[in-house]
């Protein structure tokens, strides 16, 4: 053992994570950019080789240890196994609603789709209709009632669904769709967030315009290499999901090495 007047004097301080997010990299503590530089060290090594660590050792007080799949469950227990006994077919059913293949909920940050939807918890029954385009339009109110019409009542369209909701030719509909990219612009400006990326933001842009007009998506080679899997695999889930809240994981990756070097 060591001599007491020899002991190290230590302490134990907690230093905030992703504090990048919040102001310039530049103007973070010592400690605080080490912190940040550890997390883009581990999240790079996961990108480049793949490996998860699941399964970490028990604890010596631990009897017994919940595992699905493989995984080791710390809480929430009754959540976690209803997710595991319902999700597979969940994923069934997504995959023959949106015509997907198992890639295509892979590429998805189903992270940020969780926490987007718990901000509305009151509303829990709209968004999952939103979600799963069941929305009320004259599509389903003819489903469930044959002496409704189906069609659009704007313009006539004879079948209402969620996708023409949003490409609808009316006037009023199109001035709406003239709105939207002030309106994002705006949003950008007033987040919290000091900067944001043009490539990104233009990227979005170009989405959005494809999917309104009912025009080719984005072409992938006329961005910068960086960004290319990004357009890729949006384009692959889908475009009308951004609506929904559904991102390929690849927007939170390009945006996080954007405010590290900004």
């Amino acid at each position: 053992m060591l001599r007491k007047e020899h002991r190290p004097n230590l302490a134990l301080k907690w230093i905030e994570s992703h504090q990048d997010q919040k102001c310039k990299a530049t103007l973070l503590s010592r400690a605080a950019s080490l912190n940040v530089e550890a997390d883009r060290l581990g999240s790079q090594f996961q990108r480049q080789y793949q490996q998860h660590r699941t399964q970490g050792p028990m604890l010596p007080a631990a009897r017994e240890e919940l595992r699905l799949q493989g995984i080791p469950i710390h809480g929430q227990y009754k959540a976690r196994i209803r997710e595991a006994y319902s999700l597979p077919s969940l994923q069934q059913y997504e995959q023959k609603r949106f015509d997907w293949y198992h890639d295509e909920q892979t590429m998805i940050d189903w992270t940020t789709f969780r926490q987007t939807i718990r901000k509305f918890h009151t509303q829990k029954a709209t968004i999952h209709k939103h979600v799963f385009h069941f929305s009320p339009t004259g599509h389903w109110a003819h489903q469930n009632n044959h002496h409704l019409p189906s069609s659009c009542p704007r313009c006539g369209n004879p079948n209402e669904n969620n996708a023409h909701v949003l490409q609808c030719t009316d006037p009023v509909v199109h001035q709406w769709r003239q709105q939207i990219f002030p309106a994002l612009k705006k949003a950008i400006q007033q987040s919290r967030v000091q900067c944001s990326d043009p490539q990104l933001v233009e990227i979005m842009q170009a989405g959005i315009h494809s999917y309104l007009s009912h025009s080719a998506p984005p072409n992938p080679f006329a961005y910068p290499k960086p960004y290319q899997t990004l357009v890729s695999q949006q384009n692959a889930i889908g475009w009308a999901h951004v609506w929904m809240g559904q991102f390929s994981t690849e927007w939170k990756i390009q945006a996080d090495a954007y405010y590290r070097n900004n």
